[in-house]
């Protein structure tokens, strides 16, 4: 499962999950701002012609996003 992970986002998603409970925490950060910044990441990406590192990107997007709609 971890090289899935590993290659679907670039890294773990238990890894993932702590970031996105630590946005939850912070009473100055937005959880719905990660994924904007994660989906601006995901443009840079694209333009420099990193297109894998890109789709890692916007799976993370998503995973932030599902993670909204579940709270």
């Amino acid at each position: 499962m971890d090289k899935q992970e590993m290659e679907m986002f670039g890294c773990l998603l238990e890894d993932l999950y702590v970031d996105v409970m630590e946005a939850y925490a912070d009473p100055n950060y937005s959880v719905a701002g990660f994924a904007i910044s994660v989906l601006s990441n995901a443009q840079e990406e694209i333009e420099r012609g990193l297109d894998n590192k890109a789709r890692q990107s916007i799976n993370v997007a998503k995973y932030i996003i599902k993670q909204i709609e579940e709270k």
